[in-house]
């Protein structure tokens, strides 16, 4: 007569060992996808503590390699503490005393660039973004404004404007914008992370972070995020 408890107990035991797994497996999941979402503010503001001393504009494209990438040369550098040394390979630094238990630190850096495309310039569609590759393969100069064809620059118009502070009243005083849009930065993506389990986080101009679905909506349509990817920037 107990056997049937005892199976019937069981089963709910192990229906519960089962949830428990998923909760913690999504747990995790949802703890590494929160330290991304760090890291990528944390790359942000590497981005945003360059802008202030160049008067107000974000850091140039990587000119010398022609990727969307920062150039390493002139972005400031950041870095974290790892808690343990690893033995595979020569850290970056390292950091000796008495620190806790740990008589020597590793210092890693904060973020790693190659896990983020950096786009530069104003784009809000996947028909502006690839103007943008095409104009970044053709050799335009990347440190200034890029004339394009018609409709294919920053909101429909024939330039793709340099990332600054100010590109909502520059695109005012241009005639791109018929007024004021304090919602437009919210709207422009700067850093694009490489899409991993089928999202991505995404940076935009006024700082915000998301994270989004991939293949989604621009920046995160197929074809874009292969521009991104190809061997050929």
């Amino acid at each position: 007569m107990r056997l049937p408890y005892l199976l019937a107990g069981l089963s709910v035991a192990a229906v519960y060992l089962v949830l428990l797994h998923v909760g913690e497996g999504r747990q995790r999941e949802a703890e590494e996808h929160a330290k991304q979402g760090h890291v990528t503010a944390s790359y942000a503001q590497l981005g945003k503590a360059y802008a202030l001393y160049h008067e107000g504009h974000w850091p140039l494209l990587d000119t010398r390699n022609r990727h969307f990438a920062y150039d390493l040369g002139i972005v400031p550098k950041g870095y974290a503490i790892k808690q343990e040394m690893e033995k595979d390979h020569a850290p970056q630094a390292v950091l000796f005393g008495k620190l806790g238990r740990h008589a020597a630190l590793s210092l890693v850096p904060l973020v790693d660039f190659r896990n983020y495309f950096y786009l530069g310039f104003a784009v809000t569609t996947e028909e502006e973004g690839l103007a943008l590759a095409k104009a970044l393969r053709s050799g335009a100069a990347l440190d200034r404004d890029i004339k394009v064809a018609q409709g294919t620059g920053t909101l429909g118009s024939s330039t793709l404007y340099r990332l600054h502070d100010d590109i909502v009243e520059t695109l005012v005083m241009d005639g791109v914008l018929a007024r004021q849009d304090l919602t437009l930065p919210g709207r422009i993506p700067v850093i694009v992370e490489r899409p991993r389990d089928g999202y991505a986080w995404v940076v935009f101009l006024d700082m915000h972070v998301e994270h989004l679905r991939y293949p989604g909506p621009f920046p995160l349509t197929s074809k874009f995020v292969d521009t991104l990817e190809s061997d050929a920037l």
